[in-house]
Formats: structure tokens, sequence, C-alpha cells
């Protein structure tokens, strides 16, 4: 088990209430950002820590292995990217 900490402002309640996390493959200008590589570290049970505004306001256990998803509905920009499954409480 590993523990993770996510920045999730723009779109955490989203993903939160959706049962996932989502972050792009890379950043706008197709360069690649170390923080969204990490997602496929991710295990299942592993233990996610939610920081949304100035605080921690969920704490998930991740229920899949990254897989390849589309653009969550939520973001703006068009790319492809990595989705988690994750059960979270508040």
């Amino acid at each position: 088990m590993k523990f993770h900490w996510v920045s999730q402002n723009k779109t955490g309640r989203h993903e939160i209430s959706g049962g996932y996390m989502w972050c792009p493959k890379t950043k706008k200008d197709g360069s690649m950002n170390p923080h969204y590589e990490m997602m496929r570290n991710v295990e299942p049970g592993d233990i996610v820590f939610s920081f949304q505004g100035k605080s921690i306001t969920h704490i998930g256990i991740t229920v899949s292995e990254a897989f390849e998803a589309q653009t969550c509905k939520y973001i703006l920009r068009q790319n492809a990217g990595y989705s988690i499954a994750i059960l979270t409480a508040e």
C-alpha cells in the first residue's frame, strides 16, 4: 500500500462524486508532467489524500489501476488521459 497526494482544485467535486480521479497524459504544450505519470504507479488499495483549496477534503482508497480514458467532461481541453476508480470519504 502506498500513499498519494492529489490536488483536485478545478474538477475535484466532479471526480469525487463520480468515484474517479482523472489527469491528462501531457501538459497543454504536449510535454510530459511527472505528476501525471505517477498515476500509472497507483495500485488498488492505495490511500489518496485529496487536496482542494487550502485543505485535505477527502481521503480515498483506490479500487483500480490507472487506465487510459478520454478527457473528463469537466475539463475543457481535449486530450487523452489516465483515470483511476476510487472510493472516498469526507
